[in-house]
């Protein structure tokens, strides 16, 4: 018979895949990184380690008048973090139209994280 530590809510897994898609009109000077990795591609996928903490980040060198980045998809491990949670960005926003840095940050490992800012309580941790 299982406990109720064996009953887990979310399927945990060794690494976090992260998938990320964004929209970026002509003529933008930016680069964009998450973690240690630099994105290439307005298509981005890469994977994290399951502990880490996480920081998604894009910096506008030079954007014009009328000129835009959006963020059109950030999941991970298939779990929907944007739009739902775009309000936790750097701007409260999944749109991007001014120079400088705009960030979203996960400051510990996802899942104690997500299960917090879902409203799911805390994990508990095992002989502690």
């Amino acid at each position: 018979m299982k406990n109720f530590l064996d009953l887990l809510d979310i399927e945990i897994t060794s690494a976090l895949n992260v998938k990320i898609l964004f929209r970026a009109t002509e003529n933008i000077d930016y680069y964009v990184k998450i973690n240690e990795y630099a994105i290439t591609s307005q298509n981005f996928q890469c994977t994290l380690d399951l502990l880490t903490p996480i920081v998604f980040i894009f910096n506008i060198r030079d954007i014009n008048e009328g000129e835009y980045i959006e963020i059109i998809e950030f999941s991970i491990n298939g779990i929907e973090l944007f739009p739902i949670y775009q309000h936790l960005s750097s701007n409260g926003s999944n749109f991007i139209a001014q120079t400088g840095s705009w960030s979203f940050k996960i400051d510990r490992p996802f899942y104690q994280w997500y299960h917090q800012i879902s409203g799911q309580g805390w994990l508990l941790t095992p002989g502690k």
